[in-house]
């Protein structure tokens, strides 16, 4: 799947939920305007120059074929970015898991997508570059055994040449997405796009 000229390709999948069909997993403001807006930069051929793919409000089954098709046949000189914007959420067990309209909270690994399916398919993965974005709660238990601490230990884990994981949280912290609506509240990016 290399383009030609021996270069590989550069793709991009966004997944983004906002809404929830568990009550208990409350409504987002966020995840799909940064979506749209970080699709928007990547795609630009002066800045990222990324083919890319964007999965809002998707059920738990849709958003784990999304990936996995994502990773599949892939070139070794393919660079790969994965950006997931939602809820994260443990079972009893501590296991990560990434919220998706379907989920139950009550029963994560049947409804919910699994940090070790999304990692499992990145060992597979051909690819040797691969950037993985996670804004949610608790995204630093994506690496089983990393610490939240201020040194990098993903090649531990990850062992893939270029790989590189960014998560908005250690594994104990919750990601915040501001102080509360005020009247007349917009909602807007959590991160200004420059």
């Amino acid at each position: 799947m290399s383009v030609a000229g021996g270069e590989g390709r550069r793709d991009a999948l966004l997944i983004a939920t906002d809404t929830y069909d568990d009550t208990s997993l409350r409504s987002l403001r966020s995840p799909s305007q940064d979506c749209t807006a970080l699709a928007a930069v990547l795609a630009d051929p002066c800045i990222g120059g990324f083919r890319t793919e964007q999965l809002k409000d998707a059920r738990a089954h849709q958003a784990m074929r999304a990936v996995e098709q994502f990773f599949r046949d892939r070139s070794r000189d393919d660079l790969l970015l994965l950006h997931i914007s939602c809820h994260g959420i443990k079972d009893d067990d501590g296991s990560l898991y990434f919220a998706a309209l379907d989920t139950d909270r009550d029963l994560p690994a049947s409804t919910a997508i699994p940090a070790a399916f999304l990692r499992d398919r990145m060992n597979g993965c051909r690819a040797r570059t691969i950037v993985v974005l996670l804004d949610c709660c608790y995204s630093g238990a994506f690496v089983p055994g990393a610490k939240g601490d201020d040194q990098v230990h993903v090649r531990d884990e990850l062992g893939g040449h270029g790989r590189v994981v960014l998560t908005a949280t250690s594994r104990t912290e919750y990601a915040w997405e501001g102080s509360g609506c005020a009247p007349g509240f917009r909602s807007r990016p959590s991160s200004p796009v420059r």
